[in-house]
Order: C-alpha cells, then sequence, then structure tokens
C-alpha cells in the first residue's frame, strides 16, 4: 500500500500490510495501530500464509526488502520484517502512538467478540515480540522532519476522561487505565490485558 501527501497535509494509520508513506512539500500525521489491531493483521496475515516466511512477496514488499537492505528484490522475507518505510522530501512526519484509553477500548471489544483467547493472544503476542514487529518503522528524511509524538501523562488522563465521559469506559475500567498512566509499555500490555480479559 501506498500513501502520498502532496502539498497538503493527511493522516494515515499504519495496516498490517507492507505500506510506503511518502510525504512532499507537506505534512502526514502517521498513527500507529493499536495492539489489538496489529495481533487481529498477524492472524489474518499467518491464515492467509503471507505471514509464512515462503511466501512469495508483494511489489511493496520487495521495495521494501531493497530500500532497508534487507534480502534482494524477489526472495521471499524472512520472518523479522519492517512493514512501513516512510520518505519524506521538503515535509514533516509525525508517528502518533494510541492512547491507553484507545488500547482498551479495541482490546475489550476484540475480548467481548470472542474472536480471541488469552492463549492466542499470548501466542500472537510473543510472535510479534520475537520478529520484533510491535513498533518497527524505516525512514528516509531529506530536507524535512520525522519525529514521534508521545503522549504525556496529561494527555492519557484527559482521553481517559473524555471516553468515560461518552459512556465509553466504566468507573471501574477507569480507575484500572489511570493505574498503569507513566508505567513502561510492556508493563501497560500486560495490565490492559488482564483488565480485558478479567
Amino acid at each position: 500500500m501506498f500513501h502520498f501527501t502532496i502539498f497538503g497535509a493527511s493522516e494515515v494509520t499504519l495496516s498490517g500490510q507492507g505500506q510506503v508513506v511518502v510525504t512532499l512539500f507537506g505534512g502526514t500525521d502517521v498513527r500507529k495501530p493499536t495492539l489489538a489491531k496489529r495481533l487481529m493483521q498477524e492472524r489474518h496475515a499467518l491464515s492467509s500464509g503471507k505471514s509464512d516466511p515462503n511466501h512469495n512477496p508483494s511489489n511493496v514488499d520487495k521495495v521494501l526488502n531493497v530500500l532497508q537492505g534487507n534480502t534482494p528484490a524477489g526472495l521471499p522475507r524472512t520472518e523479522k520484517r519492517r512493514r512501513t518505510f516512510l520518505l519524506t522530501i521538503f515535509g514533516c512526519v509525525e508517528l502518533k502512538p494510541p492512547s491507553i484509553a484507545e488500547e482498551f477500548m479495541d482490546m475489550r471489544e476484540l475480548v467481548s467478540s470472542g474472536l480471541i483467547s488469552t492463549d492466542e493472544w499470548d501466542q500472537l503476542v510473543g510472535r510479534l515480540y520475537q520478529m520484533d514487529d510491535l513498533d518497527s518503522v524505516s525512514s528516509l528524511t531529506l530536507f524535512g522532519g520525522m519525529g514521534e509524538a508521545a503522549i504525556n501523562e496529561e494527555e492519557e488522563i484527559k482521553k481517559i476522561h473524555s471516553a468515560v465521559g461518552l459512556g465509553l469506559i466504566d468507573e471501574d475500567e477507569e480507575r484500572a487505565l489511570r493505574s498503569v498512566v507513566g508505567r513502561d509499555p510492556q508493563q501497560v500490555r500486560m495490565l490492559l490485558r488482564q483488565t480485558a480479559f478479567a
């Protein structure tokens, strides 16, 4: 998948597919998917055979492999792969992680739908960690800027409070989410998992 921004501004949410995001004389906000969405993307890739190292790579995969100095074009990609390449020329790109509230709501929805069990959840998370494929992004910036916007604790609390006000999170869940604000990302994932599967 290619996403182009030329002389303007746009926002794109990363998917689990091979992606190239090109920004020329403009600005792009690149939103990282929640862990729940990443797990479903990986699950789909496994079921369709696209996560198999013997899978014939797409044209986008070939381009990404060459740009990132991995395997030559035409060869199957390895288990450890980078799925996104950001090319910025005379522009600005900002990576935006999901908030704790967004992580939890997607996680809770996935769990309540019955689409995934705790065992499968743990297996898929372990697989993503093994492939170093949770937050990995490659980029090339020429005459521009690229950075990641971290969400501070105050913003996290505001987003949680907003979700409560909209009736998306109850008071018990609010207390649980507030308790993980400011924690290490891996600790946050573990505590959110416990809360979602409770």
